[in-house]
């Protein structure tokens, strides 16, 4: 029940509390600069429960580019879908990716230097894994 308490509330505070949605995002652009070199920004998102996706608003990377210059991506909404496989094993998978109207700038001089973000520590890079999951449609 308290399971359930905490949920509901985490939820009504993701819908309704602008300071606490800015409040996590703030805690995971920290974390994807910490882990990528990439500066992140993102004006809002939504948490949808009833079909478990994530809708990202105003999705700006920056990398390595000077400030006058356009940012590595810029994209309007972004809508991540989850499947969960396990709760026990805590097993999920993204089952598909909405990117509406993407722009990516990416530049390379004659040095053949890029605006790439550079992570600091590869450390925090080797511990992604990732694998896919081939459709039968």
């Amino acid at each position: 029940m308290l399971l359930v308490g905490t949920v509901v509330t985490l939820v009504m505070l993701l819908d309704h509390s602008e300071g606490f949605r800015r409040s996590i995002l703030a805690k995971v652009e920290k974390s994807v600069e910490e882990s990528t070199g990439a500066r992140l920004e993102v004006r809002d998102f939504k948490l949808r429960m009833s079909n478990l996706s994530l809708d990202l608003y105003n999705v700006v990377v920056h990398g390595t580019e000077p400030v006058s210059s356009r940012p590595l991506m810029a994209v309007d909404h972004l809508q991540v879908g989850l499947t969960i496989d396990s709760l026990l094993n805590r097993s999920w998978h993204v089952r598909d990716i909405i990117v509406d109207h993407p722009v990516v700038s990416m530049a390379v001089n004659k040095a053949g230097e890029n605006n790439l973000p550079k992570p600091e520590n590869m450390e925090h890079m080797r511990r992604w894994s990732m694998s896919y999951r081939q459709n039968s449609e």
